[in-house]
């Protein structure tokens, strides 16, 4: 079914779903545990703990992403 016109488009979603159902919440970012982070960090990239903190600490960039190194452990 293809609707050609905008406004019948709109129409159509604007009735047929409810107020309450339009909107969602938003997706929220959750919150790390830092020690459980540099555990993964030692156990997935066979580093010590200094290591692992150093790491983790470089590996931010400035706009809050976090880089990802591959290094297969072993």
């Amino acid at each position: 079914m293809l609707i050609s016109d905008p406004q019948a488009h709109y129409d159509f979603l604007f009735y047929s779903i409810p107020k309450r159902k339009r909107f969602a919440k938003w997706a929220k970012e959750e919150k790390h545990d830092f020690e459980q982070i540099i555990v993964y960090i030692m156990e997935k990239f066979c580093y010590n703990r200094k290591t692992a903190i150093h790491s983790f600490l470089h590996t931010k960039s400035l706009d809050g992403t976090t880089m990802v190194t591959v290094v297969v452990c072993g």
